[in-house]
Parts: C-alpha cells; structure tokens; sequence
C-alpha cells in the first residue's frame, strides 16, 4: 500500500509512510496541549498549525490531508 500524500510505501501497520507517520505522531501528541491551553477542537488546531509559517512541511501536508478527509 501507499502513503496517501507522497505515494511512498507505507510504514509497517500505519496508514502513512514513515516520514508522514512521524508527522501524524507529532501532530497527535502536540494537539493535547494545545488544547489544554487553547481550549481549541482538533479541526481549529490543523488549520492553525497550517497557517503556521513555523510548522514542517510534512507536519503540514498531513495536517491538510486530515482536513480534507473530514
């Protein structure tokens, strides 16, 4: 199977390959805080970390592909 963003070979059992899963983890683990501080959902945050100028660009693409699934 392939990375839905890059069409690389997905990592081991995740729906991404390994750069994008990386991303996805960091995405997850980052949200928790956010909304501790923010009180923000988990569609705010993507677009907020997409608009950010700072956010990697792997962080970005899956953060937009996530958008856009749902």
């Amino acid at each position: 199977m392939k990375c839905p963003i890059c069409g690389l070979n997905k990592y081991e059992e995740s729906d991404y390959c390994e750069n994008h899963q990386s991303a996805y983890l960091n995405l997850k683990e980052r949200y928790d805080d956010w909304k501790k501080s923010m009180n923000i959902s988990w569609r705010e945050y993507l677009k907020k970390i997409i608009e950010n100028e700072n956010t990697g660009e792997w962080v970005r693409e899956v953060a937009i592909q996530l958008l856009d699934e749902n």
